[in-house]
């Protein structure tokens, strides 16, 4: 009786013998030079595919860039002059005012003015990014939306304003945050135009706008402030300026828009709950 055994993973092979076979009978081909063992891989074929773009996406990305260079060649310059301006001024009004004014007169101006821009947080600031991802899209109507959503916000700025005055200060400076909670609402809430005119592609008109406010906003401070030399006085001359160049503007833009449109109202209950988160 013969029995063959193969061991997996070993180059030998031990052939059976009738019993009593002798150790000498397993043969190992590794004994043998003339049998070269070479282990033969195959690699599996890997194939490249390149993939081209069709010529009409390859039109339309052509046709992109062109809009882009046509749009940077028309607007760029008009928006690279507003914002320098902007920032100019604003810069230019900070130097004057800390040069001119006492260290305690800079520092009660500095003061009203970032109690101003604290309670600021409640007009919801961020919805202006709503109304640019929906006005751009035709739905011009919701402006109207967001601004009384935001004047509903801005008013609980304004009581959080009358209330630091009245709890918070000595009698004598309540007037000033009165005065502050009637400007929060034109400050924050009637600034949406600029968001409209963005929306628009109106960048001209805009940074028209900037400059003429920016202007504003530099020279009547100033002048209030070497008439009086009163901090309070100044602050409300400055953000008092801008206020009402936005109320101006506001106004303008609210008249142009068709509100007489119904939008549904889960397109409004959208807007409302973009508007707030």
């Amino acid at each position: 009786m013969v029995n063959t055994i193969l061991i997996v993973g070993s180059s030998m092979e031990i052939g059976g013998k009738p019993s009593g076979a002798s150790k000498s009978a397993i043969v190992s081909p590794i004994s043998k030079p003339s049998i070269p063992l070479k282990a033969h891989i195959s690699p599996t074929p890997t194939s490249f595919v390149r993939i081209f773009p069709s010529p009409s996406k390859m039109n339309n990305s052509l046709m992109d860039i062109k809009r882009l260079a046509h749009f940077l060649a028309g607007h760029a310059h008009w928006i690279v002059f507003g914002r320098i301006y902007t920032s100019a001024s604003a810069l230019l009004l900070s130097v004057v005012l800390s040069r001119s004014m006492p260290i305690d007169v800079y520092g009660q101006y500095q003061f009203y003015i970032s109690t101003f821009f604290l309670a600021s947080a409640f007009s919801l600031t961020s919805s202006t990014n709503i109304l640019l991802k929906y006005a751009a899209i035709g739905h011009e109507w919701s402006y109207g939306i967001i601004f009384n959503y935001r004047l509903q916000y801005a008013l609980v700025g304004s009581v959080a304003l009358v209330g630091w005055g009245i709890f918070g200060t000595a009698g004598a400076d309540i007037w000033i945050f009165f005065a502050l909670a009637l400007l929060l609402p034109l400050f924050n809430c009637c600034d949406l135009f600029e968001y409209l005119l963005q929306a628009r592609i109106s960048f001209k008109s805009l940074n028209l706008i900037y400059i003429f406010r920016s202007t504003f906003a530099l020279v009547v401070p100033i002048t209030i402030f070497l008439i009086g030399g009163d901090g309070p006085l100044t602050v409300l001359a400055y953000l008092g300026s801008i206020s009402f160049i936005n109320l101006a503007f506001h106004w303008r833009s609210w008249k142009s828009i068709n509100h007489k449109k119904i939008p549904s109202p889960a397109l409004v209950l959208a807007i409302k709950r973009e508007s707030f988160f």
